[in-house]
């Protein structure tokens, strides 16, 4: 074995998009910020280290327990109701790849080249999300917080939550790892010192391999796991440029070694070159721990090394795997039934689609009976069934689950809506007047980040999206559906306030729209900083509030040709860095040379009673001309008035069914949307 630099604080990196594009490692920054804070940290990193070295080659020599190990884990997922809160399959699929490939010889065995067959280990460690939590509360080893530090991903995502670290293995799933890495993890002696720093921080779009993540980064969490379980880097550095740590492919790293003495010494690979000979022998190019981009094995010396690990005191490794750990955190049995729910992808589908609906419940499920009304089972396979319903409308779904001693039941209200495969409304009007109505328009508010306020740009309402120090996001709102079939060139108006806040620069609104009941969503129209914002002058502070002369109407465009389909979906998109607001207002969509840019005064003209259960009056404190037309909610015009001249006019509803209107007033090439509620 040669020297061996050691990472005083190793927050080890590791990632791949192909053969030739790294994600770099920043451990130097934060080991300057680190060393700076606290310089009296470092001898007793250097202190450890050398225990464990000490440990390690003692128990090489002497292999007090071969295994297998199992570990207790716990996914955090720290989001900000993005893409990075990924779903609970993504983690379940991730532990199984961890399974594999430390449990199995790894899946990949087959693709090892001959030379490194012989000595590919199968590690004996098995990962189990934990059944119980830190209080003895059932748990499904899973987690979710909302927090903007998974924008960062550095360990300040740790102050969010974190379990005993001598109980289980904590990992956090975020946005990102620290300026777009794959993940880092603190090494045993650096996690001796700090306890709550324990642990692995990982981008969502690596962990698993379905869902955010793909099959290519199914090796990122176990090349993470190994640092947990100290092992460096196969060249005996890390990858930072610039830095007195070895960056990976340095022709002088053949001077340095892993301390593994099956792991030939090498510069360190990014590219997956299987007949490589850096330092005078053949590379183990497929090892988890190298940055090529087709690992496929940890080696017999590894194992052993991690196996020290797990069997020595320092950072508590050797707590993980105990009995009596195994069973507090209920690992060691089916767990008792103690929670039932229901999950499904989007509240809302159409007529004809599959609709999948997972059983969220835990633990030791054997049987279940589902309750959906109105809808027709495509298949059922344990925890997954589909269905597809057979009418338009919104459905409650309840689940009876049982372990054949115990049993639970979860029932859901109003938990999808159906909607019709060829709306009859051609048009779109959305002025967020009436609060308790706008569910008329507004299908899905993203988490219900977008709200109510009364800054607008006329009326009363408006509609807002509150960012302001909350971290770069994303925040969606869906309208409903709309028939463009026919429609002569359909296009969008809005009006929107909005302020630049000085030093930023990523805010954008996207307009996206989707012909397949959103299931996905193609951007056609976007504005970015410059265009979206109404107020020349940037400010230095916040939050911003508009005043009136700030409001401005983004000039109508037109909706693309392909997206002019029976069934129609708008999506408003904001994305923005954390530091400002921004507001929305008189939403219209429909035929470009008829959408509403002239409004009558809404203080001019008045409805009333409403709710009304017989008829209502409209009201006018000038002596005009206007037309009313009134249209359901469908959007399905079912009465049309013409009045010449006059203050007060009356229209009797006696004969509509109860529920919410649209009156729509025109004079003079000017309009007013007025909402209605017939009672019974």
């Amino acid at each position: 074995m040669k020297n061996i630099i050691y990472l005083l604080l190793s927050i080890f990196s590791f990632g791949f998009l192909n053969a030739q594009e790294q994600f770099p490692c920043h451990s130097d920054e934060m080991h300057y910020q680190l060393v700076q804070a606290n310089p009296n940290m470092l001898p007793h990193f250097e202190l450890k280290r050398q225990e464990l070295e000490t440990f390690t080659k003692n128990y090489e020599e002497f292999q007090a327990k071969s295994g297998p190990y199992i570990i207790p884990i716990v996914f955090h997922v720290i989001h900000m109701n993005g893409d990075e809160n990924v779903s609970d399959d993504q983690l379940f699929d991730a532990v199984k790849n961890l399974n594999e490939q430390y449990n199995k010889r790894n899946a990949d065995t087959s693709l090892t080249i001959a030379a490194f067959k012989g000595i590919a280990a199968n590690v004996q460690v098995e990962f189990r999300l934990a059944k119980l939590d830190p209080d003895g509360n059932c748990t499904n080893g899973i987690t979710r917080h909302y927090s903007p530090t998974s924008a960062i991903g550095d360990h300040t995502v740790k102050s969010v939550v974190h379990w005993p670290r001598e109980k289980y293995l904590n990992v956090y799933v975020c946005k990102s790892a620290t300026s777009g890495m794959a993940g880092h993890s603190l090494m045993p002696p650096v996690a001796d010192t700090l306890a709550d720093w324990d642990g692995i921080v990982m981008s969502h779009n690596y962990v698993g391999t379905i869902g955010t993540s793909d099959w290519t980064h199914r090796t990122v969490l176990s090349h993470e796991v190994g640092h947990y379980l100290n092992l460096y880097h196969i060249w005996g550095g890390n990858n930072v440029p610039g830095f007195y740590y070895l960056p990976v492919a340095s022709s002088g790293n053949c001077a340095y070694d892993d301390e593994v003495g099956d792991t030939p010494n090498t510069i360190g690979w990014q590219t997956c070159n299987k007949s490589g000979i850096s330092c005078g022998d053949l590379d183990n190019v497929q090892n988890y721990m190298d940055y090529s981009y087709c690992s496929t094995m940890f080696t017999e010396g590894q194992k052993l090394r991690m196996h020290a690990a797990l069997n020595s005191s320092i950072a508590q490794r050797n707590n993980l795997w105990q009995p009596q750990n195994l069973a507090e955190t209920g690992v060691l049995n089916p767990g008792e039934l103690c929670y039932a729910g229901i999950e499904v992808k989007r509240p809302y589908a159409c007529i004809g689609d599959t609709v999948e609906i997972f059983d969220r419940s835990y633990h030791n499920v054997q049987t279940r009976v589902w309750d959906i009304p109105n809808a027709t089972i495509v298949s059922q396979e344990d925890s997954l069934i589909k269905v597809i319903f057979n009418q338009e409308g919104t459905f409650n779904v309840g689940l009876v689950v049982s372990n054949s001693v115990d049993t639970m039941t979860v029932f859901e209200e109003n938990f999808i809506e159906i909607l019709p495969s060829a709306p009859t409304n051609n048009f779109l009007w959305e002025d967020f007047e009436n609060s308790s109505l706008t569910t008329r328009t507004v299908l899905l508010n993203d988490n219900n980040n977008w709200n109510f306020t009364n800054h607008n740009a006329s009326g009363e309402n408006g509609y807002f999206m509150n960012n302001f120090d909350n971290g770069t996001q994303s925040y969606n709102f869906d309208l409903r559906p709309i028939n463009l079939i026919g429609v002569t060139n359909p296009a969008i108006i809005f009006d929107r306030a909005f302020a630049k806040l000085a030093n930023t620069e990523l805010e954008s609104l996207e307009i996206k729209v989707s012909n397949d009941c959103g299931v996905k969503w193609n951007t056609f129209r976007s504005f970015t900083l410059n265009s979206l914002k109404t107020v020349a002058t940037e400010l230095q502070v916040g939050p911003y509030l508009p005043s009136t002369e700030d409001w401005a109407s983004i000039p109508s465009f037109v909706i693309p040709s392909g997206y002019r389909k029976a069934h129609t979906m708008i999506r408003f998109s904001y994305q923005g860095k954390g530091y400002n607001d921004l507001y929305l207002d008189n939403i219209n969509i429909g035929a470009q040379n008829e959408l509403n840019t002239n409004h009558l005064d809404n203080n001019i003209i008045a409805i009333y009673p409403n709710p009304t259960t017989k008829a209502f009056t409209i009201s006018s404190s000038k002596d005009i001309a206007y037309t009313v037309a009134i249209f359901d909610v469908t959007g399905k015009k079912v009465a049309n008035h013409i009045f010449d001249f006059g203050l007060e006019h009356t229209i009797d509803v006696k004969e509509f069914n109860s529920g919410f209107y649209l009156v729509k007033i025109t004079s003079e090439g000017k309009e007013l949307t007025k909402r209605l509620i017939i009672e019974r």
